[in-house]
């Protein structure tokens, strides 16, 4: 199976190289399955499990697209994209529009939601990274910065501890993602291994060790 490197869910520097492939290999040895891991970048990742390369990609969104060529196994986690401010400041809203006073920090060639990226009428800074933007939201160059919140909580802990205790998460979220393990429709096995993923994970849930999984890794 594939995935590719994206901390604080896959990484080879990572405890248990994150926890995305420390759940979903728990998950597998409870299934009785053998597997290998190979982290890759994304487009090697989703092209080689489309193809067959590799039977399962454990870190992917779902797209209608995608479904035709892959096995959709139960969420095992959900991923919330957050706008970010600073601590004490009081910034809300309902409706994009809400934001047009503001100036939004963004990080290059990435896709957050996308009415949020087709909104032409918001006032967006482009920076190389979510840290970069970060740094600009603490030295007031811009007014907001957003990130899926486990990524941006990962980020702040072992890359930028200064922001700690300075900013803070706007409480609804841009958009919600489950993240799935997902099984590729060229394996003729495809519908039984989603299944007993499927089942697998019920009973970690049950038995406690999804949720030590995720107190391990912070979550």
């Amino acid at each position: 199976m594939a995935a590719n490197s994206w901390a604080p869910f896959v990484g080879e520097e990572l405890v248990n190289k994150g926890f995305s492939t420390d759940l979903v290999t728990n998950i597998l040895n409870k299934a009785g399955y053998e597997y290998e891991v190979h982290i890759v970048p994304w487009a090697r990742a989703l092209n080689g499990t489309y193809d067959g390369d590799y039977d399962a990609l454990y870190v992917a969104w779902y797209s209608d697209e995608r479904a035709k060529k892959l096995n959709y196994a139960e969420p095992y986690l959900v991923n919330r994209i957050k706008f970010i401010k600073r601590k004490g400041e009081k910034v809300t809203y309902k409706t994009l529009e809400d934001f047009k006073a503001y100036k939004i920090g963004i990080a290059r060639d990435y896709a957050y939601q996308a009415e949020f990226d087709n909104a032409t009428f918001l006032k967006k800074e482009t920076a190389r990274t979510f840290v970069l933007n970060l740094k600009k939201l603490l030295a007031k160059r811009v007014d907001l910065t957003l990130e899926d919140e486990w990524v941006a909580k990962y980020e702040i802990a072992n890359k930028l501890k200064e922001a700690e205790g300075k900013v803070e998460f706007i409480d609804n979220a841009l958009s919600e993602n489950p993240l799935h393990f997902v099984v590729s429709r060229k394996n003729p096995n495809h519908e039984t291994i989603v299944k007993k993923f499927n089942e697998a994970l019920a009973a970690l849930k049950k038995d406690g060790t999804y949720d030590e999984i995720k107190a391990l890794h912070g979550f």
